[in-house]
């Protein structure tokens, strides 16, 4: 899972127990490296793979992405004005306010050439390629589906080769207003998350993806804790596709490695807990977790999972003392 990992950090002490928190919430499926047919859904936050260690190019892009309003749909096209070729991309429309926010729309797909993604709670959100053959530009269309007025911009990765690609290839903002019919099916696919928020900052501590996202209660991840007599109560919920799953890792520094993993799997409507330990970058599964040990369900699109871990805690053959001692979450 690491070709495009999904994540949120933070370096907060809650004021009632001694735990330092640094989130990493997944929401991932299997990847590969390469990836001749396009970005892997785990692309949907960052935009940026991972080749092998090879980083972005930091020189100026030659390539640009322009977006034209036609009544209700824009028209966006990548393409290089220096006549570079295109091997691969994946692009999403974004708040030009907040560019880390996606804003709610479907791209057209074209045969041979692109295809849509599902990113988050969203439908045919993201756009990259079908295979890796060099294209001259792309050309696709974009209709918001939800009621959205705003300063709209669509923001790219954009490859040559497998060794070189630009990030944060962005359009030039442009205005879009959608119609009644199109906020009508973004409300037929609403449902209400709100309650995930209650509480926040009184009785609990909460972390969301993407950052900030818990004012507007519009996150895409949400942990919650709080103190028990017990031990620490966990909450974790998300727009999962299915098959993908969100998981947090207790460990004593905050790499990945020799860490105690608990994961919330979803399959259809169906939630499972399940206690794995990553040594190295590598996971191992341990365990479903019994089932009256959580609760976990699916519901209009959101996944939750909740648990308790004991302030004395033995996984792996190591023992964590969350009342006393400082950990870690990844």
């Amino acid at each position: 899972h690491e070709d495009f990992p999904v994540y949120l950090s933070s370096g907060t002490k809650t004021s009632n127990m001694v735990l330092s928190i640094l989130i990493l919430v997944l929401a991932v499926v299997s990847s590969g490296h390469g990836r001749p047919d396009g970005a892997p859904t785990s692309a949907c936050s960052t935009l940026t793979p991972v080749h092998s260690g090879i980083e972005a190019q930091r020189s100026s892009s030659p390539y640009s992405v322009s977006a034209v309003r036609n009544g209700n749909k824009v028209k966006v096209t990548i393409s290089s004005p220096v006549g570079e070729e295109i091997e691969g991309f994946i692009l999403q429309a974004r708040f030009n306010k907040d560019k880390s926010r996606m804003a709610d729309g479907e791209f057209t797909e074209r045969s041979g050439v692109s295809r849509t993604i599902d990113c988050f709670r969203g439908k045919k959100n993201t756009l990259t390629q079908v295979n890796p053959s060099p294209k001259r530009e792309i050309v696709t269309e974009w209709m918001p589906t939800e009621n959205l007025q705003d300063d709209i911009i669509f923001r790219a990765t954009v490859a040559k080769t497998f060794a070189l690609f630009w990030t944060e290839v962005d359009s030039p903002p442009v205005r879009v207003r959608s119609d009644a019919s199109n906020a009508g099916r973004a409300q037929r696919r609403s449902f209400d998350s709100k309650s995930m928020y209650h509480d926040c900052f009184v009785s609990k501590g909460c972390f969301g993806y993407p950052q900030g996202c818990i004012p507007n209660t519009d996150c895409e991840v949400l942990l919650s804790y709080m103190n028990g007599d017990n031990g620490i109560s966990f909450s974790m919920s998300g727009f999962l596709e299915n098959g993908n799953y969100m998981a947090m890792g207790l460990s004593m520094d905050p790499q990945m490695g020799e860490d105690s993993v608990t994961e919330c799997f979803r399959d259809g409507s169906t939630v499972t807990a399940r206690e794995s330990w990553n040594e190295g970058k590598s996971n191992s599964l341990i365990r479903e977790l019994p089932r009256n040990s959580y609760d976990g369900y699916y519901s209009d699109g959101l996944t939750t999972c909740s648990w308790t871990e004991k302030y004395l805690k033995e996984a792996n053959g190591r023992r964590f003392n969350l009342a006393d001692s400082t950990y870690y979450l990844l």
